[in-house]
C-alpha cells in the first residue's frame, strides 16, 4: 500500500480498499510502504480532517469517563475521591504538591527533606510522579492537588484510549473501527482496575505513541530527524511518570520489533533493523535528558525484587473469570476467584467472553496472514508472563514459568507481571480495530462484530458506583482549620500518627509543608526496615508496637518536637506514648498532640 491518505470525500468509516494490505500495514510485513514519502504536505486538507476526527475520538473517551468514573463526585472535585481514597491517593496528592513545594523552593525535586526527616528521602523510588507533577503544577498552585489528582484520573482512560486510536488509524482507516478499538485499551481490565488509584500506571498513554511514531517510521512517513526527537520525549514522558512503565514498554517493546524483523522479508527487513537504530539513538537521548534522575535513582536502587512477584502475578483462570470488583460477573466466581494471588484489585488480566470470542475469529478468518500470527502471538508471550515466574491455577502454585527469567533481569526483576496484560490489551486493541474494519461492508456481520466488541469492552468496566469508590478525603479541624500552627514551630519534626495509612501526608499538605514528618507511608521500601519498630504501617496496635526505650531512641534520633495522634485514638498507642514521653496530651481539633519534653523519663 504505497499511499495511506483516506480519499477525502469518503466517510469516517469507510473501508479501505484492500482491507488485507491496510491491516498488514500496522506491523508492516506483507507491504512495504512508500519510502520516498518522508512527511505529508502541512496544506493538506485530510491531515486537517485526521486532527479533527481525532479530536472527536478524545472527546468521546472524554465524556465515556467522566461519566463512568467522576459523575458522583463532580460537584466535590476538591475534597473526594475519582477512585477510591486509599493510602496510595494520599501519595499522589502529596507528590503534586511536594512539585510546587520544590519548584517555589528551588529544591532538588528528587529528594526531599520533608519525610523521614532529619535525613528526607529519595524520591526516585517512590511514585511521586515528576512529571505529571512539574506539568500540572499552574493546576495544583491555583486549585490544590486534590483536583489535580482528580483531573489525571478522569484524563488517563482517554489519553490511554486516544493513543490506542492512533495505532488502530495506523492498522485501518476505519474511522469507527479505531475508536472502538480504542476503547479496547481505554477501558481494558488494567485500566478500570487501576482506577481504583493508581494515577502513576494509569498514565500509560505514552506507550501507544510510542507505537504511533514507530510503525510511522517503518512505513516511512516520519523523517528520522524529528522521530528521534519525538520518541526521546515520549520516552521522558513515560519515565516521569512510573520507571517501571519505562522499563517494561522497553521489553515488550522489544520483543515486538524483533518478531517483526525476523518475520520482515527481504525487503523490509533492512527498514526495521534501521528503525532500530534509530529507536537505540531515541533512547541515548533519554538517557542523557533523564541522567539528573537516573545517577539518583541508581545509586538507591534496593536489591531483589521490591514485592515478591510470584505473589503479584495473575493466575491461568484470570484471563476467563472476573474478580469481584468487577461490574458483571464479579461475584458469581469469587470461590474461585478468591484463592487466586495477589489483590482483587491488581488483577488485570480478565479478558471477557465476548473478546475472546473475536480474537478466536480473527485468528480464523485471517489465519493465512503472518501478520495474524504476530499479534496474535504477541498476546500469548505477554499473557504468559503476566503469570510470573510460577503458573498459578486457582490459586494453586505448579510449575515454573519464562517469567523465572524475566524476574531476573536488572531493574525489569521490580516490575509486577500482574501489571503486563497492559501490552496484551493495547495488541487487542488493534486486532479489534482490524476485525471490525473486516466487516465494514457485510451489515449483519459488521453489526455482530461491533456487538461482540462493545459487550466485551463493557464487561471489563468495575463497579465504580459502589464499594470504596468515591469517597470523601478526611481532615481533622486541627491542620484544617489552621489550629496546627499554634502547636507546631515552622519546620519542626513531627511524629504522626493517623488512622489510616498515609494521612499525615495530607496533614503536611494541608498546613503548606510547614512541618517535617519523622516517618510515614512513601513507598514499600519504608514498611518496616531499620525504623527501630516505626515501620509505616505500625499506627495501631495490630501494626505491631515498638517498646518504650524503642520509640525514645527514634524520637530522639529524630529530633521529634511533637507528636500528633488522630483521634479516637488507640488506648495502647496512647499508654506508650505517655509512657515514652511521661507528659499528657491535649485534645485539640480531632487530634491529640504531645510536645516532647527536653528530657525523655527513664523506660
Amino acid at each position: 500500500m504505497t499511499n495511506t491518505q483516506a480519499p477525502e470525500a469518503a466517510p469516517p468509516d469507510a473501508a479501505p480498499p484492500d482491507a488485507d494490505a491496510s491491516a498488514d500495514a500496522i506491523v508492516v510485513i506483507d507491504q512495504p510502504g512508500d519510502e520516498s514519502v518522508i512527511a505529508e504536505a502541512a496544506a493538506d486538507p485530510s491531515r486537517w480532517r485526521d486532527v479533527r476526527l481525532g479530536a472527536g475520538a478524545f472527546a468521546l473517551y472524554l465524556a465515556a469517563s467522566i461519566a463512568i468514573y467522576a459523575l458522583p463526585v463532580i460537584t466535590r472535585f476538591d475534597r473526594a475521591c475519582v477512585g477510591a481514597c486509599v493510602p496510595d491517593t494520599s501519595i499522589y496528592i502529596w507528590s503534586m504538591r511536594w512539585m510546587t513545594w520544590a519548584i517555589g523552593h528551588g529544591h532538588d525535586p528528587f529528594t526531599s527533606p520533608l519525610v523521614w526527616a532529619p535525613d528526607g528521602t529519595n524520591l526516585t523510588w517512590v511514585t511521586f510522579l515528576p512529571g505529571p507533577g512539574f506539568i500540572m503544577s499552574p493546576v495544583t498552585t491555583t486549585f490544590g492537588p486534590v483536583v489535580t489528582v482528580n483531573l489525571l484520573m478522569v484524563l488517563a482512560p482517554a489519553l490511554a484510549g486516544w493513543g490506542a486510536y492512533l495505532v488502530c488509524r495506523q492498522a485501518t482507516r476505519s474511522y469507527w473501527a479505531a475508536v472502538v478499538g480504542g476503547s479496547v485499551f481505554g477501558f481494558s481490565t488494567y485500566m478500570t482496575q487501576h482506577m481504583r488509584s493508581h494515577v502513576n500506571l494509569l498514565l500509560i498513554f505514552f506507550v501507544p505513541l510510542a507505537v504511533y511514531l514507530v510503525t510511522r517510521r517503518i512505513r516511512g512517513r516520519l523523517h528520522p530527524a524529528i522521530f528521534v526527537p519525538l520518541l526521546a520525549l515520549v520516552l521522558v514522558g513515560q519515565f516521569s511518570v512510573s520507571s517501571e512503565l519505562a522499563a517494561t514498554a522497553t521489553m515488550f517493546g522489544g520483543i515486538a520489533l524483533v518478531g517483526v524483523a525476523v518475520a520482515a522479508g527481504s525487503a523490509l527487513r533492512p527498514r526495521v533493523l534501521m528503525t532500530g537504530a534509530l529507536i537505540a539513538a531515541s533512547y541515548a537521548l533519554a538517557a542523557l535528558l533523564l541522567s539528573p534522575f537516573l545517577t539518583k535513582a541508581l545509586d538507591a536502587a534496593p536489591e531483589g525484587s521490591i514485592r515478591p512477584l510470584d505473589k503479584n502475578s495473575v493466575d491461568l483462570l484470570s484471563f476467563l473469570l472476573p474478580r469481584r470488583s468487577l461490574l458483571i460477573g464479579g461475584d458469581a466466581f469469587a470461590a474461585t476467584t478468591n484463592t487466586f494471588p495477589g489483590l482483587a484489585s491488581d488483577d488485570t488480566a480478565y479478558l471477557s467472553i465476548p473478546l475472546l470470542v473475536m480474537l478466536g475469529w480473527f485468528a480464523w478468518e485471517r489465519r493465512h496472514q503472518l501478520s495474524t500470527w504476530l499479534l496474535v502471538g504477541f498476546v500469548v508471550v505477554a499473557g504468559i508472563l503476566a503469570l510470573g515466574p510460577v503458573l498459578h491455577i486457582a490459586g494453586d502454585p505448579s510449575v515454573a514459568m519464562p517469567g523465572r527469567i524475566v524476574a531476573s533481569l536488572p531493574l525489569i526483576r521490580h516490575a509486577l507481571p500482574e501489571r503486563f496484560p497492559a501490552y496484551l490489551f493495547l495488541a487487542l486493541a488493534v486486532i479489534a480495530a482490524l476485525f471490525l474494519a473486516a466487516g465494514q461492508r457485510r451489515r449483519w456481520s459488521g453489526r455482530l462484530r461491533y456487538a461482540l466488541v462493545l459487550a466485551g469492552v463493557a464487561m471489563l468496566l468495575t463497579d465504580t458506583w459502589g464499594g470504596i469508590y468515591h469517597g470523601d478525603l478526611r481532615m481533622p479541624a486541627f491542620f484544617a482549620d489552621g489550629t496546627y500552627a499554634s502547636y507546631f514551630e515552622p519546620e519542626m519534626n513531627v511524629l504522626a500518627f493517623p488512622a489510616k495509612l498515609g494521612d499525615d501526608l495530607r496533614w503536611q499538605v494541608e498546613a503548606d509543608m510547614s512541618f517535617r514528618l519523622a516517618r510515614t507511608y512513601i513507598g514499600p521500601e519504608h514498611i518496616g526496615g531499620d525504623t527501630v519498630g516505626l515501620g509505616s504501617v505500625f499506627s495501631t496496635a495490630e501494626g505491631g508496637l515498638p517498646s518504650v526505650d524503642r520509640l525514645q531512641r527514634f524520637i530522639t534520633e529524630r529530633g521529634v518536637g511533637a507528636v500528633v495522634v488522630e483521634e479516637p485514638a488507640d488506648p495502647s498507642v496512647t499508654v506508650l506514648l505517655d509512657d515514652a514521653l511521661g507528659a499528657a496530651p491535649t485534645s485539640v481539633g480531632g487530634v491529640l498532640v504531645y510536645r516532647v519534653p527536653p528530657a525523655l523519663p527513664d523506660p
